[in-house]
C-alpha cells in the first residue's frame, strides 16, 4: 500500500502586548506589573518598561498571579511557589492523557 503523507502546519501566535495593555488586561496598575516582573513571575522582552513586549502565555500566568493574590492573598513568594506547582499539575496532566491516548 503507497503511503499517505499528510502536511501539517503549526501556526505560534507570537502577539505581544505593551506594559499598558497588559495592565489594562490584568486589570491591574502598570506598577504591580513590574512588580510581578522585579518577582521573576514573567520575563518580557525587552530591557526598560518602556520597551517591554509580553506575549500571551506571559499574560495568561500574570493574570493567574493577580488572581492568586487578590483572591487568596498569597504574598509574592508564594505566588512564585504556587505558580511552579499548578505548572507543574499542567505538566503532569498533559503526560497522562497522552498515555492515555
Amino acid at each position: 500500500m503507497g503511503e499517505i503523507i499528510h502536511a501539517c502546519e503549526i501556526v505560534v501566535d507570537q502577539r505581544t502586548y505593551t506594559l499598558i495593555q497588559v495592565s489594562a488586561i490584568c486589570g491591574v496598575e502598570p506598577q504591580r506589573i513590574s512588580d510581578l516582573v522585579g518577582y521573576g513571575i514573567v520575563a518580557p522582552q525587552g530591557a526598560q518598561p518602556t520597551s517591554w513586549h509580553f506575549s500571551e502565555t506571559a499574560i495568561q500566568r500574570l493574570m493567574k498571579a493577580v488572581r492568586l493574590h487578590r483572591d487568596l492573598g498569597i504574598d509574592r513568594q508564594g505566588l512564585a511557589l504556587s505558580l511552579e506547582l499548578l505548572d507543574e499539575i499542567d505538566r503532569l496532566r498533559n503526560l497522562i492523557d497522552r498515555q492515555r491516548t
